[in-house]
């Protein structure tokens, strides 16, 4: 197959679409205006639609100008759906010629940082699809012109052939069978990383002043990096309880930024994309209150007759999503979308987020080395499902890199970065919790022998606010040869210590299966520094 032919006809054909008879152009406000008719209102002024697709659709996500990289990887789905490529372009070809389509320009980035003009095309086939480009157009800044990035979505397409084609070298994406917007922004994310020069950071990011435990007020950049699921976007947007007199929060971006070389990350994304299943006033009161504000657009939560919104009822999905215009949750100060560098700040610290159920620390205080392992680990991906295995050591979410060919190139620089500024402080924080023990038999079913001792999330904004004010404990780890709390204010760390579950001979066997995971995973990132990869084993 002569995919370098096939990639260049991709390119022609989606050049020419704006001026064919069956494509028109929609504005941010007539997206709005249209899609509304189609949704539920909720009676805090928001509105939730509901498609019928749920989950994005990472199985059968092909990359097809990836190279090997990814092909050692792929299951037999996405050989199939690589083996059709060329039907299956040339009846897209078609349909995208006869079927109405409606298009949205928006951009990603602002300032002085990273910067990509998008387009969203959906068929409107199905008129309810408009929704996708009302969304759209919240997420992101106003077009700049000619795209950098095209998604091309046809909800229509039949499900039993489902797929998503990436073309990264051309910034092009077909998503063909869902209506889920999570898939459309996670297209556009996931091509920006293949655009920019930088190193990608999946991560979200805030700048917080706060007091400190002599009293003094502090600026503080904060960076949460973790896989899907290990709390980014709930930490990135709590206030760890800091209400004291001129304390403030000033939220950045909850899920990509871009590491320049004068020290800036650069953000991409003009709002928030936020799951919505464990909000509560209490442990999450920030993104509660953006949740039932009049600008949230949410997607698969149940709303009553009544039109409230029921985040806990997962009768509709497993995990309803909301859209969070930026200046909802960006807080008083100010200040964009990008964090600025180290220098302008008096502190900068980086949270590795991971979520184990055994025996990693709830904290723990990393060396460069570490830190480079981590970033690593929670570099940006697509998770997978079974196709590998589960890789505990990397938060308990099976997941590859695929489609990226920089990927050692980014851990090298992100070391390197670190390296350039010593002062950043790093951390490993766990929000899963201690204690379980789980027994796999042959078939791969898993019986729980002993259950786990779950992190609350405002435990783990506790652990959080103590780092921040400086007011942690520190003793050695000798299973982890690192720092871990000896003390934290406001907790009982004696919940946390795994010698109250396990025995040593237990211990030393669940540390070395997280480092045995850690170093499968490294393996892959060829020619990196052994500093970093001798630093797994501690």
């Amino acid at each position: 197959m002569n995919i370098s032919g096939l990639t260049a006809q991709v390119k022609e054909f989606v050049s020419g679409l704006p001026g064919k008879p069956n494509a028109s152009f929609v504005s941010s406000a007539a997206a709005e205006k249209r899609s509304r008719v189609f949704g539920i209102p909720v009676r805090t002024g928001g509105i939730n639609f509901s498609s019928f697709q749920k989950v994005p659709s990472t199985a059968q996500t092909v990359y097809i100008d990836a190279g090997g990289e990814n092909n050692a990887f792929a299951t037999q789905k996405k050989k199939d759906i690589g083996a059709s490529l060329e039907r299956t372009l040339q009846e897209l070809f078609a349909y995208l010629s006869a079927c109405p389509l409606i298009y949205s320009d928006g951009s990603l980035g602002k300032g002085s940082g990273f910067s990509a003009s998008c387009r969203l095309f959906v068929s409107s086939y199905r008129p309810e699809s408009v929704h996708l480009c009302h969304m759209f157009s919240l997420m992101t800044f106003p077009g700049k012109g000619a795209p950098d990035l095209t998604v091309i979505c046809i909800p229509e397409w039949s499900e039993k052939d489902r797929q998503v084609l990436v073309f990264s070298g051309i910034g092009v994406t077909f998503i063909l069978g869902s209506d889920y917007f999570g898939e459309v922004r996670s297209a556009f994310l996931r091509m920006a990383l293949s655009l920019s020069p930088d190193p990608g950071l999946h991560a979200s990011a805030k700048i917080m002043t706060v007091e400190d435990a002599e009293g003094a007020l502090k600026k503080i950049g904060i960076v949460f990096f973790g896989i899907s699921s290990t709390g980014k976007t709930t930490h990135a947007c709590h206030d760890h309880g800091f209400r004291r007199h001129h304390e403030k929060m000033h939220i950045l971006q909850d899920d990509l930024l871009f590491w320049q070389k004068d020290g800036m990350m650069a953000g991409a994304e003009n709002g928030f994309y936020i799951r919505t299943d464990r909000l509560g006033p209490i442990s999450q009161p920030v993104l509660w209150k953006a949740a039932n504000s009049p600008g949230a657009v949410l997607e698969n939560v149940v709303v009553d007759y009544q039109g409230r919104p029921l985040f806990e009822d997962k009768t509709v999905a497993a995990c309803g999503h909301g859209v969070i215009p930026f200046d909802v949750l960006s807080g008083p100060e100010g200040g964009g979308i990008n964090m600025p560098p180290p220098r302008e700040l008096d502190r900068m610290i980086f949270f590795f987020m991971t979520k184990n159920f055994t025996v990693v620390p709830v904290l723990s205080r990393l060396n460069r080395e570490q830190a480079a392992v981590c970033y690593m680990l929670t570099e940006p991906f697509d998770a997978v499902g079974s196709e590998i295995g589960k890789l505990d050591g990397r938060g308990g979410v099976s997941a590859v890199e695929v489609g990226r060919g920089n990927a050692k190139n980014d851990v090298d620089e992100f070391y390197a970065r670190l390296t350039e500024y010593p002062g950043i402080e790093c951390y490993l924080l766990n929000i899963g919790g201690v204690g379980e023990l789980v027994d796999t038999g042959l078939d791969g079913g898993r019986r729980i022998l002993q259950k786990v001792n779950r992190f609350s999330v405002s435990e783990i904004s506790i652990v959080i606010r103590s780092v921040l004010r400086g007011t942690v404990k520190w003793t050695d780890d000798k299973n982890w040869m690192c720092r871990v709390p000896s003390s934290i204010e406001g907790l009982d760390v004696s919940r946390f210590d795994p010698y109250s579950y396990y025995d040593q001979s237990r211990i030393d066997m669940l540390v070395y299966a997280v480092r045995s995971e850690r170093r499968a995973f490294a393996a892959r990132f060829e020619g990196i520094d052994k500093k970093i990869i001798d630093s797994i084993e501690g």
